[in-house]
């Protein structure tokens, strides 16, 4: 199947159609589906999730303004608009946050413990107008399991290559990207001295305070003795950007820090470069370019064909 085919087939959810928790699921069944068309063997492992379930509104003198989840903690507020601006950190409880340059898309880069809600750089402006703000987000826990499919070498791989499959919003180039490339390279490379790892629940897992640590911590310690002996973890994670390329960007290296930060070997773009679509609701098909993702499939089995 074509890359481009295969990248929106994995990209084509958005939030206001599916949960969190059915979305990811789904991205399961896909990618095991695509395992099993290429006739690849692999090994399926199963681990507890908590995930967010989220229901919320928000009205700004009686209209209903567009929003999304970006807290992880139920709450509610009325009265004058409390609206932030946010970069990469986490909105404060009981805000409306935006990011700058978002225009009319709406980002969630990291989320708030508490109570929140993110609204577009556009409705942020309307809300800072609005006299009375009224919203309520309700998050309901749901104790789940995710799965992470491991294909080639479960004895004593050399390098082991890492995607995740789940996303916020759409998520094309957050993570398909790195999936789809994961898939093609699959096709071709030498599975004697690699292990391929695809895991899903690592946006969200609540399980700990560091929502995006737990899902990496149940794989890396299933499979200790396995991971023991890997010269190199390889990090495939937004590609196809035309800025991607070997990385040494704290945020990936604290999400994979389970991994071991001192063999981590990081293939993708600084987040910075992808602030006017990250997490975001416009994180799709057309921001992946498919001449940059070949090169950069290219740059990848260049380092795994390495000695």
């Amino acid at each position: 199947m074509a890359l481009r085919e295969i990248l929106s087939k994995l990209s084509s959810f958005t939030i206001f159609d599916y949960e969190y928790v059915e979305k990811t699921k789904l991205l399961a069944e896909k990618l095991r589906d695509e395992l099993e068309s290429m006739n690849l063997e692999y090994a399926r492992f199963v681990y507890p999730v908590a995930a967010p379930s989220w229901s919320w509104y928000l009205e700004a003198d009686g209209e209903e303004i567009r929003s999304l989840p970006a807290g992880l903690s139920s709450g509610s507020y009325e009265g004058p608009p409390k609206v932030v601006e946010i970069g990469l950190d986490a909105p404060p409880e009981g805000t409306l946050a935006y990011v700058s340059g978002s225009g009319t898309e709406i980002m969630t880069p990291s989320f708030s413990s508490g109570a929140a809600l993110a609204v577009s750089e556009a409705d942020a402006a309307r809300l800072k107008e609005s006299e009375r703000v009224k919203w309520r987000l309700k998050v309901r826990t749901i104790e789940t399991f995710g799965e992470a499919y491991l294909v080639g070498n479960l004895d004593k791989p050399k390098r082991a290559v890492v995607a995740h499959y789940d996303s916020l919003w759409a998520g094309a180039v957050d993570n398909s990207s790195g999936v789809v490339a994961a898939l093609r390279l699959l096709t071709y490379v030498n599975l004697d001295e690699l292990l391929f790892i695809f895991i899903g629940f690592s946006e969200i897992n609540m399980i700990e305070k560091e929502y995006w640590l737990p899902s990496f911590k149940s794989v890396t310690k299933a499979y200790s003795e396995v991971l023991a002996g890997v010269e190199e973890v390889v990090v495939l994670d937004c590609l196809g950007t035309g800025h991607a390329g070997w990385i040494a960007d704290e945020e990936y290296l604290e999400a994979y820090s389970p991994f071991g930060r001192e063999r981590l070997a990081v293939y993708g773009t600084p987040v910075e470069l992808m602030k006017s679509y990250y997490h975001g609701t416009n994180d799709t098909p057309d921001k992946v370019l498919g001449s940059a993702l070949l090169k950069d499939i290219k740059a990848v089995e260049k380092r795994l064909a390495q000695g």
